[in-house]
């Protein structure tokens, strides 16, 4: 008889608001409003007052931030240098 196993599952931590805003340098209410406009990840609710953001989800947050600052074009230079 065959039996059914689970692919393993990489481990993901919950990441509570402080260290949330010390990984991307952004304060309390930029993350909230950011979160209101669908940019920036959800967080899970925890408890009655609780919330936290999974590990996954900042670090892919933080790695599109990165990669689309590298593809963006720098101002062009306007000291005519």
């Amino acid at each position: 008889m065959k039996t059914f196993q689970s692919p393993p599952v990489a481990r993901d931590r919950l990441l509570r608001l402080d260290e949330v805003m010390q990984r991307v340098g952004m304060r309390t209410t930029l993350i909230y409003k950011l979160m209101r406009e669908g940019r920036f990840p959800r967080s899970i609710p925890l408890g009655v007052r609780t919330v936290a953001w999974p590990e996954s989800a900042i670090d892919a947050w933080v790695t599109q931030k990165i990669q689309a600052a590298m593809t963006t074009e720098p101002p062009a230079n306007s000291s005519g240098g």
